[in-house]
């Protein structure tokens, strides 16, 4: 028929896929340009900051820790010697449960909530707590036979009595001068440094079971740095309301009725 458009029975084309970066015609993305320098310090220093900020507030974590795996070494290798000595004795039994619970309670105290900024306090409180070690415990060394077995029992009873201070005092437990929660349970209910006359305690034990003129020196230092730490803590904490009361309703510090 004359002006019938002719049909085209080809199929329609079809859509082409761009050719990949590199190839045909479209250039490659350009690499993304390196960072200033200035960059990368700022960086290097936030993620420093970022570490330090970690580190400051783990640190008492970290410090409890440490003192877990230096003193629990010790009271292992002190009482293995012991052991080895033939002289795991009721005494050494007792004081291995009180390093048990001693280290159950620094690993899991609280972070304090303020601490003693000065020097001589703290210095007083770290005397007093290692000044133990100074004392000559070898049995036989100019002992005074009758009244080895009254320091036995006066040593077993301090023993027991930091133990049980240790208990009460729970995760508030520190060696440095420091404001923590009050406990007013257990000893505490009596005393207010329950713990500090056991010390004492053990040291009288200790001077009637090894009876010379080393230790009669050592126990007097000692037992006065005790008594100074507990004077430095009461003048740091009378500022917290919280003790202030406990200390009304609590009058006596080592022992009831007399101190």
């Amino acid at each position: 028929m004359v002006g019938a458009v002719p049909m085209n029975d080809s199929p329609p084309p079809r859509d082409h896929p761009s050719p990949p970066p590199g190839k045909g015609g479209t250039e490659p993305s350009a690499p993304p340009s390196p960072k200033p320098d200035w960059l990368r310090v700022l960086e290097l220093l936030a993620a420093r900051f970022r570490a330090v900020a970690w580190v400051m507030d783990r640190w008492q974590a970290m410090v409890n820790l440490v003192l877990f795996l230096v003193l629990g070494e010790f009271a292992i290798r002190i009482g293995y010697q012991e052991w080895q000595a033939g002289r795991f004795d009721i005494v050494q039994v007792l004081a291995s449960g009180k390093n048990l619970i001693g280290l159950v309670v620094i690993l899991a105290r609280m972070p304090h909530r303020e601490i003693e900024m000065g020097y001589l306090p703290q210095f007083v409180a770290l005397f007093a707590f290692f000044s133990g070690e100074s004392l000559i415990k070898a049995p036989g060394v100019a002992t005074i036979p009758q009244l080895y077995p009254v320091g036995k029992a006066l040593l077993c009873l301090g023993i027991v009595v930091v133990a049980l201070a240790l208990l009460s005092i729970n995760t508030s437990f520190g060696i440095l001068i420091a404001r923590r929660e009050v406990r007013t349970g257990g000893l505490f209910r009596f005393v207010r440094h329950p713990m500090y006359a056991g010390e004492l305690l053990k040291r009288a034990g200790v001077l009637l079971m090894n009876a010379c003129w080393q230790n009669v020196v050592a126990i007097v230092v000692s037992s006065v740095f005790y008594i100074l730490r507990a004077v430095c803590e009461e003048r740091f904490l009378e500022r917290d309301d919280e003790y202030r009361e406990y200390r009304q309703r609590v009058r006596y510090w080592f022992c009831p009725g007399l101190f």
